[in-house]
């Protein structure tokens, strides 16, 4: 009947078989089929499935370390791994909302991660160790957080600057591009061709001082604050409950 239709229809459980060794994390969009998986043969490697047809992955985001935890919305994906680094990916072309394009037929196209910016979240202070402790498992919000709130997109996380209790919160949505010179002189080689005879040395030492300049992109910095004396590693942003 009708509505045994309505509720297949707004079933949101699936079935994801993910042979042959399973998953060590999996996140699914709240509201949605999408699917994140984090498998032990590529604990690398993070995994975008549609569960509703989850024979193939959408996409694999390959990453720096082994994945500790990933947080996602319909904009923006958040992946934490053991080295210390939060990698901010935008889910959709220009930081756009993906489930606004993922039910037309272009829907597997419209799922295009794209790296922005990788985020070094540890204080000199702090050690990586913290990250693989065993109890750490059960610190959901531990090092950062990604609201849920599509219209107030927030990021935050441990500072690399200031002390160890320094928390920066960024608007992962907006992506700044900042020009970085490179002072630092690079050298090379260069063949003189010096003739018979000479002294000098068929391959001289040449020195480049011109510096270089190089684009890079940067989620927007909203905040910085001091929220503690002592390290903070637990974070959590709330929700509005409407």
């Amino acid at each position: 009947d009708d509505n045994t239709d309505n509720n297949q229809s707004n079933n949101l459980t699936y079935d994801v078989p993910l042979l042959p060794d399973g998953a060590t994390y999996s996140q699914l969009l709240h509201n949605t089929s999408l699917l994140v998986v984090i498998k032990p043969s590529t604990p690398r490697c993070c995994y975008l499935y549609n569960a509703k047809n989850a024979a193939f992955p959408l996409a694999a985001l390959p990453l720096s370390a082994a994945v500790k935890r990933v947080e996602l919305t319909r904009r923006v994906l958040a992946a934490l791994t053991v080295d210390g680094r939060v990698h901010v990916f935008h889910m959709a072309d220009g930081g756009g909302d993906l489930t606004q394009q993922m039910n037309d037929t272009e829907g597997r196209k419209a799922l295009r991660p794209t790296w922005i910016q990788t985020l070094n979240i540890m204080h000199p202070s702090d050690s990586c160790r913290s990250l693989t402790r065993g109890m750490d498992i059960f610190n959901v919000g531990s090092y950062f957080d990604l609201s849920c709130e599509e219209e107030l997109s927030l990021l935050v996380c441990k500072s690399f600057n200031g002390t160890s209790g320094t928390i920066r919160v960024y608007d992962p949505t907006v992506v700044e591009e900042v020009s970085i010179i490179n002072k630092n002189s690079s050298s090379s080689n260069v063949s003189v061709g010096s003739g018979a005879g000479s002294n000098a040395s068929s391959w001289d030492y040449y020195q480049n001082t011109t510096p270089t300049k190089k684009k890079k992109r940067r989620i927007k910095l909203l905040s910085t604050i001091d929220a503690h004396e002592h390290s903070v590693t637990r974070m959590l942003i709330g929700s509005s409950g409407s």
